[in-house]
């Protein structure tokens, strides 16, 4: 009996059905594969979230600080940022790490290897520039640059808005500002890594993913809170040290956002 093969223009349908299926399964593959590593970011979250209220137990009920002392590049001895600050409670490295971040180098510290993959808001405790009410630099001798101040649980009338650590590509490095970057400004500072999304820890310790667009200019717009420029839709929402009254206020989109109607100047 003569067997007969598969002619060439079967063998091309074929392989060209595989491609067209490999191009439809391989991105659903790919968005699964990060679907588990966001998952895995929030449990780290929600353990880093879990620590943040012991210590604030143990503390008279004050937020912990993004950091306490001078701001710098020391990794090791200067400052102790919040990682630290929070080291008893959870006495784990690997937690301060998101598995998707590709860009937040690792260090050594004084606690071991550390790739720190997330960041605390400034209006949690630090100014960049002093001299604001409470807001006063009593450390090193220096009035201007950089320093912290308590916040009292009290203080945040919206805990379910108030972010307390968020997901940030930071700027660490060996010899760099380790210090600095345990601190951030706003939503433009998100880092969206898993499919254009952002994990956020709130200070009731809950944890939520947030969207965002940072190749066109698009950040996450907390309700509640101030926007960097009045009204552009290019900036999103900001909690800057700078200005340390800027816990939310409201649970609506605020009038210095884009599209917002709550919300005036204090």
């Amino acid at each position: 009996m003569t067997r007969k093969g598969f002619t060439l223009i079967e063998l091309l349908v074929v392989i060209a059905i595989i491609a067209i299926l490999a191009a439809i399964l391989f991105p659903v593959f790919a968005q699964a594969r990060e679907k588990a590593r966001q998952s895995s970011c929030v449990s780290n979250l929600k353990n880093i979230g879990t620590a943040m209220l012991m210590y604030q137990q143990d503390y008279d009920e004050q937020f912990c600080p993004p950091m306490v002392g001078l701001g710098g590049r020391d990794r090791w001895d200067d400052t102790m940022t919040w990682d630290r600050l929070i080291q008893p409670y959870m006495k784990n490295l690997a937690i301060l790490t998101c598995p998707s971040d590709q860009y937040s180098p690792t260090v050594t510290s004084r606690w071991g290897v550390v790739k720190r993959s997330y960041t605390m808001p400034g209006y949690l405790g630090w100014c960049w520039f002093c001299g604001y009410d409470e807001c006063v630099n009593t450390l090193h001798g220096n009035p201007i640059w950089g320093c912290q101040y308590s916040v009292p649980l009290a203080k945040a009338q919206y805990p379910t808005l108030t972010v307390m650590v968020f997901e940030r590509d930071n700027c660490n490095s060996q010899g760099g500002e380790w210090n600095w970057c345990s601190v951030g400004d706003g939503t433009n500072e998100f880092a969206y890594r898993h499919n254009s999304m952002s994990n956020v820890c709130f200070a009731d310790g809950h944890v939520k993913a947030v969207k965002g667009d940072p190749a066109n200019r698009r950040y996450h717009i907390l309700p509640g809170h101030r926007c960097w420029e009045h009204g552009t839709a290019t900036y999103g929402a900001r909690f800057s040290g700078n200005w340390h009254d800027i816990l939310p206020y409201h649970t609506g989109i605020d009038v210095t956002c884009p599209g917002g109607t709550e919300g005036t100047w204090p």
